[in-house]
């Protein structure tokens, strides 16, 4: 059986982009996840120790994204590293980050980058 924890859509403020003016004024971000670990336990006992609490995720990946960088392909394999140390027990996964309006000629609502392991 597999088992995974998904948050969708989390809505972020960051400072990540090459353009000086990403750096000093930021942009909205979106971000979503799905992390896979053995839920067996937690399914079994009802206890939050035995699983992992979406909220500490959110809240590292708040952490993770709000240092500034300049390539969302940084800023996601970064969080991606923070989580796996902190979670030894995800064993798979994948990681969305959004950006939203980009700096870029054409009106664009949204370019994104994943990372799958």
């Amino acid at each position: 059986m597999k088992t995974c924890i998904e948050i969708t859509g989390m809505k972020l403020f960051s400072r990540i982009g090459v353009l000086e003016q990403e750096q000093l004024v930021g942009n909205r971000y979106e971000l979503s996840m799905k992390l896979f670990y053995d839920a067996s336990e937690a399914m079994k006992t009802d206890d939050i120790a035995s699983a992992i609490n979406y909220a500490d995720i959110a809240t590292l990946a708040v952490e993770s994204l709000g240092r500034p960088c300049r390539l969302l392909e940084h800023a996601a394999a970064r969080l991606r590293r923070e989580i796996l140390e902190r979670f030894p027990s995800i064993n798979a996964g994948s990681i969305t980050l959004v950006k939203l309006h980009p700096p870029i000629p054409a009106p664009t609502p949204r370019v994104a980058f994943t990372i799958e392991w």
